[in-house]
């Protein structure tokens, strides 16, 4: 069984006339540019249609699942289809994400594959590549801030992310006192638990110390 669901039907012709109607054909889309590589997933990025896009993929035929995975996936489904249901969940709670407009999954008892399809935020860097321009110290540290107070509004409202990266923050490099995007987050749930609270408060940490310590070296000139 595998079928996409559309939100765009203007998109959903543009792609088709591209030749990417079912799963099977977007599994084998090697359109564009290669942001993301994993074991079974990949990320790509291209323009079509006057518009850029970022298609998502978990491929798994052929792939023999981890035997400790395999109950998370007969249960959840792929993580790139819980990834679908998160940007909802996101979305309605006023975060900005970038707009899905499709996604897929096929599966048996097992998943054989999932996409997801979305529009690109324009302007948006993730935070990783933002602080790598090396905007302003003040600047930066204001985003910093931004993204703590981010994280722990979702906790307020009884979420944790397991998913708390700055590659998984887009900040508007143009206009950095825009609203912060997510991305990238299948394992987004509902939960009250200090400990992944916690979790999600130490890789914000983490990433910091990973890719802000110059802040801390501007600071002390």
């Amino acid at each position: 069984m595998s079928a996409i669901t559309w939100r765009d039907e203007a998109a959903r012709w543009l792609f088709a006339e591209a030749g990417l109607r079912g799963l099977r054909d977007f599994l084998d889309c090697r359109l564009g540019t290669q942001v993301t590589q994993a074991r079974t997933r990949m990320l790509r990025r291209f323009d079509l249609g006057e518009e850029t896009w970022y298609l998502k993929l978990q491929d798994l035929r052929g792939q023999q699942l981890p035997w400790r995975r395999i109950p998370s996936y007969v249960f959840k489904g792929s993580p790139v289809a819980r990834e679908a249901a998160s940007l909802d969940r996101l979305k309605s709670l006023g975060i900005l994400v970038p707009e899905m407009v499709a996604w897929g999954q096929g599966r048996s008892l097992l998943p054989w594959g999932a996409m997801l399809l979305t529009r690109a935020l324009p302007g948006y860097l993730d935070l990783v590549a933002w602080l790598e321009t090396r905007p302003p110290t003040q600047q930066a540290r204001i985003v910093l801030g931004r993204v703590g107070t981010l994280v722990r509004d979702l906790h307020e409202k009884g979420l944790v992310l397991a998913g708390c990266k700055y590659r998984n923050i887009l900040v508007d490099a143009g206009s950095p006192e825009s609203p912060l995007a997510l991305i990238d987050q299948p394992d987004l749930r509902s939960g009250r638990s200090t400990r992944l609270r916690n979790k999600d408060l130490q890789l914000l940490e983490f990433d910091r110390s990973r890719y802000a310590d110059w802040i801390r070296a501007e600071e002390a000139r």
